[in-house]
């Protein structure tokens, strides 16, 4: 399997972007822990003409819902937010590519997070998208 990080250096590459993983092992060999930037972000990412810094944070599919939890209410997403930055959490899953077919592909659930008008974070946008940065049902096979 390929990791979640990975699948979202490969997905943001293909987007334009130039990005650099943010976590960290912390601990002696056999003890280590992963440390998130902020205890909350796996990578950061850049684009020309895109303002702002995008911070990711990716999973598995399976726990999308734990990690909106965990960046939904860290008081450090609130902050990146508020700078006029940007937050998405990718959720990686196998699916299949056609109907009834055999082949599968690795699918993001990639959601994009914003501040409400009460400047809490909110899961504002989701959509599909393949390694490639194609979405998931509009890509030729």
């Amino acid at each position: 399997m390929r990791s979640p990080l990975a699948l979202s250096l490969r997905l943001l590459k293909a987007d334009g972007y130039v990005s650099g993983i943010v976590e960290r092992r912390i601990g002696p060999p056999g003890e280590t822990v992963l440390s998130d930037l902020f205890g909350v972000f796996d990578l950061v990412a850049i684009r020309r003409n895109t303002p702002g810094v995008l911070a990711v944070q990716t999973t598995s599919g399976s726990n999308v819902a734990s990690r909106a939890t965990k960046v939904l209410s860290s008081d450090e997403a609130k902050l990146w937010l508020s700078c006029e930055n940007r937050i998405e959490l990718h959720g990686w899953r196998k699916r299949k590519r056609v109907r009834g077919g055999r082949a599968r592909l690795w699918v993001a659930r990639v959601v994009m997070l914003t501040l409400n008008g009460s400047g809490e974070p909110v899961m504002l946008e989701e959509r599909d998208l393949t390694p490639a940065g194609k979405e998931f049902g509009n890509e030729s096979p």
